[in-house]
């Protein structure tokens, strides 16, 4: 709302600073839950966690940059390049791959979460926050 060129502010009702308190809990829960997922991942011996492994220390070290996953026949997802970008940042370890994907679900989460909530109102936004968290 505008008053002679500045702006005001009005002030939040409680139910409305309810609604964003419960959102910011809800997603730092959910990520919470996937940054907890990846310190117990680290240590994976998965072949399909191996190949997100693989091409990220090799996009890390600057030789590979693939837009298909090795020996598969569908494009990549940025979960590599995300991998790629910790490892070149903190160190090629098991725990940095898992971050890339872990980032990735993050980033998940809010995009469902905006996504139920222009559909369906707020409370459609938070109860797919909280059953993607569940899943983890």
């Amino acid at each position: 709302m505008y008053v002679a060129g500045e702006v005001v502010m009005r002030k939040a009702s409680p139910r409305a600073r309810c609604w964003w308190l419960m959102s910011v809990l809800l997603f730092t829960a959910g990520a919470a839950a996937r940054v907890t997922g990846a310190w117990h991942y680290r240590f994976t011996t998965d072949p399909d966690c191996g190949v997100v492994a693989l091409m990220a220390k090799h996009i890390a070290e600057g030789r590979d940059l693939r837009v298909f996953f090795y020996g598969q026949p569908y494009m990549g997802s940025p979960e590599p390049a995300t991998s790629a970008l910790f490892c070149k940042l903190f160190g090629v370890s098991g725990f940095w791959v898992c971050m890339g994907t872990a980032v990735c679900g993050i980033l998940c989460l809010l995009l469902i979460y905006l996504w139920a909530r222009d559909a369906a109102g707020p409370a459609a936004g938070k109860e797919s926050c909280v059953r993607r968290t569940e899943q983890g």
